[in-house]
Parts: structure tokens; sequence; C-alpha cells
């Protein structure tokens, strides 16, 4: 077993029992499954806010992690919960695993499940027009290339002026920045995956999506570094667009303590995001 896979293992024990917790508890949040194809991880999960919660016209869409080869919607289910607590419709997005498929089919999942859930949105009358993308390790990753990959946006008749934010969290953001190679090789099949499946290629320097990267500085699989790059080129010479908040103990998948526990980075990431929703709101 690698360094980094044993000091992750011992940082999420202590996670799996919030989690547990989070799972059961008691809520008046209505869940919706939205199948997008045929495959049975071709699905998400549509979070109907709390009736007592306040109304936020913004939908949030968040992408598991995992590595891109484990993980589904309803393993991260708390955090659609969490999200639609605070007020925000929120769709978890599904995709096909590693190692059955390879990029881009976890690209192309991601696209689908956003449309399916923008579309059951607007049928349930929740907002839909603003979207906050969001995502942890490989699912940042996704989430990332669905906001600045222009071509891709545009055959879809998807527009980044339509986002109302970024949040990625522990995310692979530049690739050759990563530690563990063995792990992308077996996502990245061909060398022009490794260029089409990069962030960081697609940043062009003029969009203006707020970005928050969240990462942990003792990340023993994506190196912080990811996010000082990726951050560094959104920015391109401005200032506050994109930010990082570095969680000074934190590993790499513990950071799901975001969504169970009231810390200094959870705090960030709730200011930050009543910032995005409050920049989107019609003027």
């Amino acid at each position: 077993m690698r360094r980094w896979q044993i000091e992750e293992k011992l940082s999420l024990f202590p996670l799996a029992l919030k989690v547990l917790a989070a799972v059961f508890r008691r809520t008046d949040i209505v869940e919706e499954k939205l199948s997008f194809g045929k495959h049975r991880q071709q699905y998400a999960l549509l979070f109907h806010p709390a009736t007592s919660a306040p109304k936020r016209d913004m939908l949030i869409y968040f992408l598991h992690g995992g590595g891109w080869r484990s993980g589904d919607p309803w393993s991260f289910h708390f955090i659609g919960q969490f999200f639609a607590r605070l007020g925000y419709p929120t769709v978890l997005g599904g995709y096909r695993l590693v190692p059955a498929f390879r990029f881009p089919t976890q690209l192309e999942d991601a696209y689908a499940g956003l449309k399916a859930g923008l579309q059951a949105a607007a049928e349930q009358g929740l907002p839909a027009d603003r979207v906050l993308l969001a995502g942890q390790s490989a699912g940042a990753q996704l989430a990332a290339l669905m906001a600045y990959n222009r071509n891709e946006l545009a055959q879809r008749q998807l527009s980044q002026a339509t986002m109302a934010g970024l949040l990625l969290i522990s995310g692979p953001l530049a690739l050759s920045l990563c530690r563990d190679l063995e792990l992308l090789q077996d996502y990245l099949a061909t060398p022009q995956s490794w260029q089409l499946a990069d962030p960081i290629r697609f940043v062009q320097g003029d969009e203006n999506i707020p970005v928050l990267c969240i990462h942990g500085g003792r990340d023993p699989l994506i190196d912080v570094q990811n996010a000082f790059s990726f951050t560094e080129k959104v920015n391109a010479g401005r200032e506050n667009l994109a930010r990082v908040h570095i969680v000074k103990d934190g590993h790499h998948s513990d950071l799901t303590t975001l969504f169970l526990d009231r810390t200094a980075a959870a705090k960030t990431m709730l200011s930050w995001l009543d910032s995005c929703w409050q920049q989107s709101l019609p003027r």
C-alpha cells in the first residue's frame, strides 16, 4: 500500500461516522432520481430545498470524487441535502467509471446529468437560469472542464454566461502537477486524452466565473500547487476572481467535512456561495 493511501485511510475513520450520522438525519428535503442513460451509473439526484429554507435562485450542480473509478451520487447525497437546506436547488451528477469506461465518457455523462437536472428543475418550477458548478477530487476536474471548454459548451447549447461560480475541492486542475500518474493513466487512455482532460489548458484568462479552490495542505495525492497554478491563470492579472483556501492539516478525501462541520473552510465556502448568489441576482 502506498504512503498516501495509508494517510488517506487514517484520515477517513472519523469522517465515516459523521457521514453515517448525516445519512440518517431527518429532513423535509425532497429527493428525486433522474436517469439520463441506460447504464446504472448514468443518473443524477435532484434535491428540492426544505420548505423552511430561504429560496436561492441559483442551482448547484455537484460532481462526486473517487478517482474516476468509484463513487456515485447516492453515496454523497448528504451533500445535496446540505446545499438544499441552505435554499439552493441541487443536482448531484453521476457518471460511468474506470476501468470499464475512460475519458471522455465521464465528461459526456457530467454534461448529460446537468442537462437532465436543469430540465427537471424547470419542470418543478425551481430556478435553473444560473448554475454554480462544483466538485470534489475527480469531480472537481470534470466541473472545471465543463466550465472552461467553450467548444464543448457550445455543442451542448450551454454558456459560461449562465455560470454563477465554480467550487473546486481537492481538484486535479493541472495534470502535469499531479503525483499519482498511475491513477491518471487508468483514466486517460491516449496522449490526446491528457491534453483534452487538463482543465488548466482551457483557461483563456478572459472568463468572469468566480472560482473558489479549497485544498488540503497535507494532500498526499493532488499537490496543492494544482490550486495555486489554476487560480493564477484564471486571474490573469485580475484580483479576487479566483481564490484558494488551504485547510492546513487537511488531506484529500477528508475535506468532505466541509459539508458536515462548521470549520473555517466551511465558513469561507458558505460566504463565497452567498456572494455568488448575490452577484447572480437580476439587477
